[in-house]
């Protein structure tokens, strides 16, 4: 097997050869490897001669000025503009549009970590425009990395070379906690149904006094009605045996109101006592204790038994029966969804925002060097474990640093490949749109780096594996 695999390897070597000299006769080109994992462009609309602000869906802001296009003879572009934008803020949706991290200064080979890139096009009858020159685009990128010291940089469209554009302090995003403070005071509105466990109105005599409005033959023909009884109990409060009291002043909102007229809830981790929903009790004190809150004393009628409990005047009962069991569930859905449409604005919502003017569509990033001192080149030979078809020419990336950073190792040039001793790392082949190889993070971590680095080469035996979906071809990132 041993020999079929090295036959395999000094075949697909001869082949790759071949590859890399044909490959660096032909210009960059963006290739994604998956096209079903390429992200989307949202697109924007506008007039080229008016001036325009486009707001992404993570809050990113794009500022276009009038007249910012000409086509491809350099002539100014009037009329109905298609403006594409998409941002990447992980390494794998990088990877995943064909784009790549990889940085030469000076002729050092380096690797990126991004703190959020974006690629902007335009668009005019399906025709490219491109900027005209001494016109730029601001663009207010919402950043989840906070970290400072990241730079600036634009990939140029025919070298595919990352170039320096310049630094700019990070903004702190305030809007995050603008929609905390409204999630705070969604959830703090009344849960509906109530929990009939903490939530309680005096008895039955004072909610019905309040559900027929003080009719009082209305209220002595439905004493016994069992209909009534449940209607009242679907909202959820318990009804109590608890009398007296019915004096006791309570402040609900600046108004007034009596104990009885209102929907009680208890404070904290205490209990009603059984005896006061049962038997029968009496209130023998009602003491305020600032805002909505009261100290309850409570008296047996049979057991001579006292209880105290710290309630909350909740709602008066004139509003809560105001809207049916049916009304308030609704309102309360809405206030579930309100929750869930701001909580969803929160998850997209960045740290912070990072600003620059751009002078020409393409792919731009906010990057910083990956530095890791543990980091060397050596020559690396490639084996798969299945031959390879002639269609099949892999693309090698190299996945460092917990996925956030990646090399593509162009032109597969495979004698001087960047090596770090990182617990995270693993190599990706692209062999094709439905195949690809792979050489396991758990087969990379029992590497012999101390070897590796003395003798100046490294075995890598790759697995082919099929790519039917998507799901496929993220499995491959774990």
């Amino acid at each position: 097997m041993k020999r079929i695999i090295f036959l395999v390897s000094m075949i697909v070597a001869i082949g790759f050869s071949q590859c890399k000299k044909e490959a660096e006769m032909l210009a960059f080109k963006i290739t994604p490897p998956f096209a079903a994992l390429n992200p989307e462009f949202t697109v924007f609309e506008y007039e080229s001669g008016v001036a325009d602000t486009f707001v992404y869906r993570t809050g990113s802001q794009l500022f276009v000025p009038p007249f910012l296009w000409v086509d491809s003879s350099g002539m100014e572009v009037k009329g109905k503009v298609a403006v594409k934008y998409r941002e990447f803020h992980r390494a794998e949706e990088i990877f995943f549009s064909g784009a790549h991290l990889n940085y030469d200064s000076l002729g050092e080979k380096n690797v990126l970590t991004t703190a959020g890139m974006f690629e902007i096009r335009a668009f005019q009858n399906g025709k490219e425009l491109a900027m005209k020159n001494g016109k730029e685009m601001g663009v207010r990128m919402a950043s989840y990395n906070a970290t400072p010291n990241y730079n600036f940089y634009n990939m140029s469209d025919s070298s595919g070379n990352w170039q320096y554009k310049g630094q700019a302090t990070a903004e702190i995003n305030t809007g995050i906690r603008t929609i905390k403070e409204q999630i705070d005071i969604l959830q703090a509105k009344d849960k509906f149904p109530y929990d009939a466990k903490t939530t309680f109105v005096l008895n039955y005599d004072a909610a019905l006094d309040i559900f027929f409005k003080n009719d009082y033959k209305a209220i002595s023909k439905n004493y016994e009605n069992k209909t009534v009884l449940r209607k009242i109990e679907s909202y959820g409060a318990a009804l109590s045996k608890i009398y007296g009291g019915r004096w006791n002043e309570v402040r609900y909102k600046g108004l007034k109101f009596y104990a009885w007229e209102m929907v009680w809830e208890i404070i904290g981790s205490q209990k009603m006592p059984t005896w006061a929903m049962k038997e029968g009790a009496d209130i023998t004190d009602l003491k305020f204790q600032g805002g909505t809150s009261y100290k309850m004393e409570l008296i047996s009628y049979k057991r001579n038994q006292r209880a105290t409990l710290f309630v909350n005047a909740k709602i008066p009962l004139k509003v809560l029966f105001a809207l049916s069991p049916n009304a308030r569930q609704e309102e309360y859905d809405q206030v579930l969804e309100q929750i869930r449409i701001e909580q969803e604005r929160l998850a997209m919502q960045a740290e912070v925002y990072r600003s620059f003017s751009v002078t020409a569509p393409g792919f731009h990033n906010w990057d910083v060097v990956y530095k890791n001192p543990n980091t060397f080149m050596a020559k690396a030979q490639i084996s798969f474990d299945k031959a390879l078809s002639k269609e099949e020419v892999p693309e090698l990336y190299y996945f460092i640093n917990g996925n956030k950073s990646f090399v593509k190792i162009n032109n597969w040039d495979t004698d001087s490949i960047y090596v770090s001793i990182d617990s995270t790392a693993k190599y990706i082949a692209v062999l094709s749109p439905t195949k690809a190889a792979i050489f396991e993070n758990k087969d990379y971590k029992n590497l012999d780096f101390d070897k590796i680095r003395k003798t100046g080469s490294l075995n890598l035996p790759f697995k082919v594996v099929d790519i039917q979906s998507a799901n496929d071809a993220l499995k491959l990132l774990n």
